[in-house]
């Protein structure tokens, strides 16, 4: 499986993260915990990085973006485990925040 890289711009997820102070309902339940530690003008980069994470999974593997789960430990990588199959190997993933970049 060969390496993708995208970028998406924070401030296109802005809009849609400030209608809608809850989060996002498609994030897992990890990811709604970190969401709620996260002072309200990080929560749209936040956002936006675990849509783009699943959709590049959804990419690289066929499997749809909706299927993913992905970590959200503070200070760790996120790890993606794909819904009703634990054990199954994911490709490893990784998200940097940079400006309104993510």
């Amino acid at each position: 499986m060969s390496a993708r890289v995208a970028l998406a711009r924070v401030r296109d997820a802005a809009a849609h993260a400030a209608a809608h102070a809850a989060a996002p309902a498609w994030l897992g339940a990890d990811e709604r915990a970190r969401w709620a530690t996260l002072a309200p003008p990080r929560r749209p980069a936040f956002a936006a990085s675990r849509r783009l994470l699943r959709e590049l999974l959804a990419q690289a593997t066929g499997v749809p973006a909706d299927l993913w789960q992905v970590s959200a430990t503070a200070g760790a990588a996120p790890v993606a485990t794909r819904l009703g199959r634990p054990g199954e190997r994911a490709p490893p993933v990784s998200l940097a925040h940079r400006l309104e970049w993510v």
